[in-house]
């Protein structure tokens, strides 16, 4: 809640009225003044970066070159490719369970792994998403994985 009592509402909530906009202008004012009195006090005067230039990788990655070549050196993952290394993982570990001889009843042990991959195709990018896991193909689809 703001100083004069009015609520931050997020944007996929909010209906787009001129209260809401001034609301979050507001909200948006604030965390400028934050920020700017954290930077006045010093805050930032330890960050071993400060006055350097980021250094940013050159890659064929169109318009997100910049973006995924400063969360790497971040070391951030967005969390879809968190989701996309969780999936790889639990396919990977079914794929080892299959090959130790354990009798296993693929028609389930997909189920959970298909619900992820519902979760990951909803947050990637369109041209990364995958099909779900069919238990005939997995090996084949195993490898689109890695």
């Amino acid at each position: 809640m703001s100083k004069d009592g009015a609520k931050f509402v997020p944007a996929e909530v909010r209906e787009h009225s001129e209260e809401s906009r001034y609301s979050e202008m507001q909200y948006s004012s604030w965390l400028d003044e934050a920020f700017d009195d954290f930077q006045k006090n010093g805050g930032l005067d330890n960050n071993k970066y400060k006055g350097k230039p980021l250094v940013i990788e050159q890659t064929n990655q169109g318009e997100n070159g910049v973006m995924n070549s400063i969360l790497k050196n971040a070391k951030v993952l967005p969390p879809w490719l968190e989701l996309q290394h969780k999936i790889r993982d639990e396919i990977k570990q079914l794929l080892d369970q299959i090959d130790s001889g354990k009798t296993i009843d693929l028609e389930t042990a997909v189920l959970p792994i298909n619900e992820k991959i519902k979760k990951y195709n909803l947050m990637c990018p369109f041209i990364m998403q995958k099909t779900r896991l069919f238990p005939d193909l997995i090996r084949r689809q195993y490898e689109r994985w890695l």
